[in-house]
């Protein structure tokens, strides 16, 4: 139906279900970017930890005066929305990864090490290498993805 004979109500829904499937692809990127730089994140993830903990190398000027709490502080500061973030993402790549070894399927380990992980070779490359079809190829990618993002609470197209 051509937008100008629906009415008001219909358009804004059709805005939202497009919104709402740009959100789900929006999450699947995020999702495969977070797998992309796994290795990377645990590494940043280590060091902001290191960071706090060690005072970061810059010495800490209170800013009211009294007893201070150091280790209270650092205990929030560990505890901080962007680190929590970061762990549930890694805590849920290693949990689906772990779902993966589980099933005894060693190339779709394979499949997720060779796309993810050590980065070499294409997609198609992969196919070649693994002997699947482009078909299974995506369906595997996928449903790894989907394992995340169930565990997550993410929805994903």
């Amino acid at each position: 139906m051509p937008v100008f004979l629906m009415s008001e109500r219909s358009v804004k829904l059709m805005e939202q279900i497009t919104t709402y499937k740009d959100l789900k692809r929006a999450n699947f990127r995020l999702i495969e970017k977070e797998l992309y730089h796994y290795k990377l994140r645990k590494k940043e993830l280590l060091i902001m930890k290191a960071d706090i903990i060690d005072g970061g190398g810059q010495p800490e000027v209170p800013v009211y005066s009294g007893p201070g709490d150091p280790t209270g502080r650092k205990a929030i500061k560990l505890s901080s929305g962007v680190i929590r973030e970061i762990e549930k993402r890694l805590s849920a790549i290693e949990w689906a990864l772990g779902v993966v070894e589980r099933t005894q399927e060693p190339a779709k380990l394979k499949l997720i090490q060779l796309k993810y992980f050590e980065r070499r070779l294409t997609d198609r490359g992969i196919q070649e290498k693994l002997g699947i079809s482009k078909r299974t190829f995506y369906r595997w990618r996928k449903e790894f993805v989907l394992l995340i993002a169930d565990r997550l609470g993410w929805e994903v197209e």
